[in-house]
């Protein structure tokens, strides 16, 4: 007679921990997101032409992972606006 509650509250936590496991999850890509904007970012600024290229290529790559259905992904117009702001420049500097 026990097994049947205890059966379902095995369920029951079963289901809590993959739920928190899954939110573990999506914030630690979240942060990665973040870390991967950040460096791309820092790249734009180098003297080395290849390393500012990369940093473009990385923030295209970035702006590729932004979905309206993907709570972790980062910020469509900070990464559009990072890339379309630093290319103005370079453009209008040429």
């Amino acid at each position: 007679m026990a097994t049947g509650p205890a059966a379902l509250l095995a369920v029951f936590s079963t289901a809590r921990n993959a739920d928190t496991a899954r939110r573990t999850f999506q914030l630690g890509e979240r942060g990665h997101d973040t870390d991967r904007f950040s460096k791309a970012v820092e790249q734009l600024g180098s003297d080395q032409a290849p390393v500012r290229l990369g940093g473009l290529y990385a923030l295209e790559q970035l702006a590729g992972l932004v979905g309206e259905d993907e709570p972790g992904a980062p910020d469509h117009p900070s990464v559009s606006g990072s890339s379309g702001t630093y290319s103005e420049g370079v453009l209008s500097v040429a």
